[in-house]
């Protein structure tokens, strides 16, 4: 008797097919759509609905079930903080399959399966990233002149040999009238006393 085993099998073994099912809800909660066929997006859902209600409480229990499809504890503790508290108030029907085009290589019938509150995604504008550009290639402008400037000053020219810089010429002292009039009476003694020796000779 085949009571309650209304599972699809997916043509895989029972370790596949629940390795690949933790692995389309993770990328479901993580980036909120998937495409997918439609008979793994309908197995998918019986998953993830699951799972998102015990999200809806915050319990050590509830982590580690969660954990257990998961098995990222960031991710989870992560996923409890946000999903939990947005479907707080839903009591059922978390998820959304909208039907696609046939798959052109074999023909599958292919489906986007999505949660039903999603984020609102920022878009940019053209004008956005036009300023964006602009803002990137003035600041490269002004390194590039930064830089430029920065060499000039520690590449200078060396100073020819007997030429005296700018700086030693102002920092030599001026000479004064003082300084000259006591040349003058130093010359006028040595004089004196050499007239005197001639004297006494």
């Amino acid at each position: 008797m085949r009571h309650k085993k209304n599972k699809r099998k997916l043509g895989r073994t029972t370790a596949h097919r629940k390795a690949m099912l933790n692995n389309m809800v993770r990328n479901l909660l993580i980036n909120e759509t998937i495409t997918t066929t439609i008979i793994k997006a309908k197995e998918t859902r019986k998953v993830a609905e699951k799972i998102i209600t015990l999200m809806k409480e915050d319990s050590l229990a509830n982590k580690r079930a969660v954990y257990k499809v998961l098995q990222d504890h960031k991710l989870t503790s992560l996923l409890f903080k946000e999903i939990g508290p947005r479907f707080k108030n839903r009591t059922g029907g978390y998820t959304r399959i909208t039907r696609l085009d046939t798959r052109p290589g074999d023909g599958a019938k292919m489906a986007i399966l999505s949660l039903v509150d999603l984020k609102p995604k920022k878009t940019k504008t053209k004008k956005a990233a036009a300023k964006k550009i602009k803002e990137k290639a003035s600041n490269v402008k002004e390194e590039a002149v930064k830089s430029v400037k920065e060499e000039k000053k520690t590449t200078r020219k060396p100073e020819a040999k007997g030429t005296v810089s700018k700086k030693t010429k102002k920092a030599a002292p001026k000479a004064t009238k003082k300084d000259a009039e006591q040349k003058d009476k130093g010359f006028l003694k040595n004089l004196r006393s050499y007239l005197k020796k001639g004297n006494k000779e």
